[in-house]
């Protein structure tokens, strides 16, 4: 940043979910059991997230149809969807910058064991998520796993307050 230059504004959003609630709204219950009946283990999140996120860009002045800001908000729903799956329920962080958006999303499960790379499928979720992203880690158990430029698989190291449960970072700069 230039001397002089307006400094870059964050907006930060989080929202709890679990099964019957999204933040404070709370699904009633004939809706969840619907949703269990279907076998649906994602419940009542990704309506509830698409909302959340259309009142965020509105808010924001964000045209979702740009290119590649859809992409951003699929992938999150994909991290919110398996913690919703995996866990039951979770905490999501938004920040929207001026270049980009940052997501975080963490969860109390069991987390990942092993090396994260071997529990990465080539070409679906997490790796799609990976290949997309300006930055990504993920820490888990005491671990964490961190994009490298020019690195195929994720970077391990140490460094990392997670002990327990899942804590997931991701980012997209659209413009510097």
């Amino acid at each position: 940043m230039e001397p002089g230059e307006p400094k870059e504004q964050l907006r930060t959003y989080s929202v709890e979910f679990d099964k019957s609630h999204f933040g404070e709204q709370e699904f009633p219950q004939h809706w969840i059991d619907e949703e269990i009946g279907r076998g649906n283990k994602r419940f009542l999140l990704p309506g509830a997230l698409n909302k959340w996120v259309a009142k965020i860009c509105n808010e924001n002045n964000i045209n979702l149809k740009d290119e590649h800001k859809p992409d951003f908000f699929y992938y999150l729903m994909e991290i919110a969807g398996n913690a919703m799956e995996n866990v039951g329920k979770g905490k999501i962080e938004i920040t929207i910058s001026d270049n980009g958006f940052s997501a975080v999303v963490t969860d109390e499960g069991k987390g990942f064991e092993g090396d994260i790379n071997n529990n990465i499928k080539k070409g679906h979720g997490l790796d799609q998520i990976i290949s997309y992203s300006t930055d990504f880690l993920i820490e888990s158990n005491g671990k964490k796993f961190e994009k490298k430029e020019g690195k195929e698989e994720l970077i391990e190291s140490l460094d990392t307050d997670v002990s327990e449960g899942t804590r997931i970072t991701f980012s997209k700069i659209f413009k510097k």
